[in-house]
């Protein structure tokens, strides 16, 4: 119990203690299927925030791989208007058909695609795992 990381704890709940998650279980990306790769370690969720024209928050882990396509998110770069929030760095950009995200913690990724709505783009609280949990 004295080896409790408090700052990673606290990113995954609210200051009450409440657990904050997705709508849906974290899952591979269909992707890996589709490409038939066994060595994809990329998993996906999502978030729908009903207050929203474009509901769906979606979030993205790997392990690895640092170049991650719309494809990953289940997103068509080309009609869907999504920017990626890299939550180790805090850096923002447009979703791209490939857009390639900076590794933080141990190497890994994690990427919250955002729908933008008009200028802005909803990324929720961006010290949360969760970052637009319902």
């Amino acid at each position: 119990i004295h080896l409790l990381n408090k700052t990673r704890t606290m990113a995954s709940c609210r200051g009450d203690g409440l657990v904050l998650k997705p709508d849906q279980p974290i899952m591979t990306s269909d992707v890996c299927f589709k490409q038939r790769f066994t060595g994809c370690h990329v998993s996906h969720t999502f978030s729908n925030v009903a207050q929203l024209a474009n509901p769906t928050v979606h979030y993205l882990f790997s392990s690895e791989e640092t170049t991650i396509t719309d494809a990953h998110f289940g997103l068509d770069a080309s009609s869907d208007k999504y920017a990626l929030y890299n939550f180790y760095t805090g850096k923002a950009a447009l979703l791209g058909a490939s857009n390639v995200i900076d590794a933080g913690y141990e190497g890994h990724v994690y990427v919250i695609a955002a729908p933008v709505n008009g200028k802005l783009a909803f990324v929720g609280e961006p010290d949360k795992y969760t970052t637009a949990s319902s």
